[in-house]
């Protein structure tokens, strides 16, 4: 039985690993496709702007409101420029975890809609896999914390009752009559001869 739990809790152990790792494999490859969506919609958000610049976007827009979609573009513009830039100027290494901190939110969700899984043979795919590893590992560990003291607690009551029954058995035996061996005929010693032997 200690057996199959013991290759249980390895299999349980490789299983959240792995989960792990597979997920932090895909750290590069979903922040390569959210650069490409982001990416995106830099072009479309940038043609929008130079079309209300111009007047082509809503010709028939009063002067006040053209200049309202013209700020907001703008902003959008500045916004998606900014969020390229930090992701591109982060070491590859580090650009999921950029990511995790700073992210449009609606590309993120249309990015995730059309990933696929991958996985870039690079350095920092490695690195991540490997703390996805350590990381499932010891989330594994912890999973099973709770179980410690209960374990602990019966290894405990098994040595106490281990170490009880040493003391009973011990104690039967000081406790019990110590029988004295008896000598045969053959085997009395020397100069107790029988005093009197049978006649022959």
């Amino acid at each position: 039985m200690s057996w199959l739990l013991r290759k249980l809790d390895s299999l349980g152990g490789a299983v959240v690993a792995g989960a792990l790792a597979g997920a932090a494999s895909q750290g590069q490859a979903f922040t390569n496709a959210y650069l490409q969506r982001l990416g995106g919609r830099l072009d479309e958000a940038q043609e929008m702007l130079a079309r209300a610049r111009t007047g082509d976007l809503l010709p028939e827009a009063a002067p006040d409101v053209r200049a309202d979609l013209v700020a907001d573009l703008e902003g959008r513009v500045a916004a998606l420029t900014a969020r390229i830039d930090s992701l591109t100027a982060a070491d590859p290494l580090w650009r999921p975890f950029r990511l995790a901190t700073d992210f449009d939110p609606a590309v993120a969700a249309a990015t995730l809609d059309a990933f696929v899984p991958a996985l870039p043979l690079t350095v920092a795919t490695g690195v991540h896999v490997a703390v996805g590893l350590l990381l499932g590992l010891l989330v594994w560990e912890g999973c099973k914390s709770p179980a410690i003291p209960v374990r602990l607690w019966r290894r405990r009551r098994l040595r106490r009752r281990r170490a009880a029954a040493r003391q009973a058995q011990a104690a039967r035996r000081r406790t019990s009559p110590r029988r004295e061996p008896t000598l045969g005929p053959e085997e009395a010693p020397p100069g107790r001869a029988d005093a009197n032997p049978r006649p022959r």
